[in-house]
């Protein structure tokens, strides 16, 4: 998603020192970073009656987003081993907190739906 490309390029290409066309997962990794935004109208017009809410997943990440939408006393869990973590941010990671990671980077998740 299209958030963190500050903090991306410092890491990527000044800490790391990685180059454009770098290979990770047969990719370049300016092919990685390029990659469009997903859109997820498809999805949400499939299983729009057993939508609650949704949180769109920007700046802040799942911490700040999710709560956002659900109702006051009400919490959610993320169970972080569920996520399909991109390799990308595996390497991000070498050079900046968890915490950080998923606040900047939503480690690859753009939108969640409540659903009952």
């Amino acid at each position: 998603h299209s958030n963190g490309y500050s903090l991306a390029r410092k890491v990527l290409f000044e800490s790391l020192k990685l180059k454009f066309d770098d290979k990770i997962e047969d990719k370049n990794l300016i092919d990685i970073l390029l990659e469009p935004t997903r859109i997820y109208v498809r999805d949400f017009l499939t299983l729009k009656p057993y939508i609650s809410a949704l949180a769109h997943i920007t700046g802040g990440g799942l911490v700040e987003n999710l709560p956002r939408v659900l109702p006051r006393g009400m919490g959610a869990t993320i169970r972080k081993h569920h996520l399909k973590t991109p390799e990308i941010f595996y390497i991000i990671g070498q050079a900046v907190e968890e915490s950080e990671m998923y606040r900047s980077f939503n480690m690859g998740v753009g939108l969640v739906m409540v659903v009952d």
